[in-house]
């Protein structure tokens, strides 16, 4: 069976909040508008930006059922699956297969830290459970888990596992992948600030965090990267690279964009606990960010 591709630029779409801390899905609406409206290829839901950790499983459901049915196939689609149990990863990757979803998005257990053998096997029943790509996340800062090229090629034999968001900050990584999985195994950006080199050094796809708010700059570069326009690329890159780069911040990322969302007039909102909200100062920086990107 064919498969849909998936390189192109993917926000991982942020989680909109009310006052109250539930999910907004009128501002989840306004937001898919936007990023449609700024010719974005693909939203990902429910990915750690999307705050996965901090939402029930009947939300996570709820939200790709609700962003699917909004988004009636005029972007692509991702669906982040990635849960402690096996199970539980399974139930949330069918459901995105079976509402519509193009592609999923796996990162290893953030919690327990998992052999080789046992981290294969998570994946090969996710695999195993559906036909769509599946996107490996190799975040080692987040989960505590790196996944080598051997393993990616390991994971390679599988007809839908074809794809790796890579995350490390190591800019021969992507190439590494790719000397040991073969050129047709594909690479996308996990580092924003470090995008560029990566797609110098072969990757053909992007899941951003700062896409949400520069979601037309973002599918700019990335396009220009794929028709070996560089040095326009490198304009708009470098003129947003202050803003790509502190949206990666830890602790305080997804607070970050959030804020930003909010401030462009996009929708936010709330986090919740145990995140806090950027304090005044934090708050002041952004914004001088902003406007010297000329955003505000």
């Amino acid at each position: 069976m064919g498969m849909k591709s998936i390189n192109t630029v993917f926000c991982a779409a942020v989680t909109p909040m009310n006052a109250n801390y539930a999910v907004d899905y009128k501002g989840f609406d306004a937001n898919i508008e936007w990023y449609i409206n700024n010719n974005l290829g693909g939203i990902l839901v429910c990915g750690g930006t999307g705050e996965f950790v901090s939402l029930t499983s009947r939300e996570r459901i709820d939200i790709v059922d609700h962003v699917t049915k909004k988004i009636a196939g005029r972007t692509g689609l991702m669906v982040g699956c990635s849960a402690e149990t096996t199970a539980e990863a399974v139930v949330f990757a069918k459901n995105a297969q079976e509402a519509g979803a193009d592609g999923l998005l796996l990162i290893a257990s953030y919690y327990f830290k998992p052999s080789e053998e046992e981290l294969y096997q998570h994946f090969k029943a996710v695999a195993d459970a559906v036909h769509i790509p599946i996107v490996l996340y190799n975040n080692p800062g987040a989960c505590g888990t790196d996944l080598s090229p051997g393993f990616i090629k390991r994971m390679s034999a599988f007809e839908n596992v074809k794809h790796v968001k890579e995350a490390t900050g190591d800019l021969l990584r992507a190439r590494k992948i790719r000397e040991a999985c073969g050129k047709d195994f594909n690479v996308m950006v996990g580092c924003d600030a470090l995008a560029f080199e990566l797609f110098k050094n072969g990757a053909c796809g992007w899941i951003s965090i700062t896409a949400n708010a520069l979601a037309s700059q973002s599918q700019e570069i990335f396009e220009n990267m794929m028709k070996g326009n560089d040095s326009l690329a490198w304009k708009v890159f470098e003129q947003y690279l202050p803003l790509y780069t502190i949206c990666e911040e830890p602790y305080k990322a997804i607070q970050t964009i959030k804020y930003i969302m909010d401030r462009i007039g996009c929708c936010g909102g709330k986090s919740r606990l145990p995140r806090l909200a950027l304090t005044s100062t934090e708050k002041a920086h952004v914004d001088v960010l902003l406007g010297n990107a000329g955003l505000t």
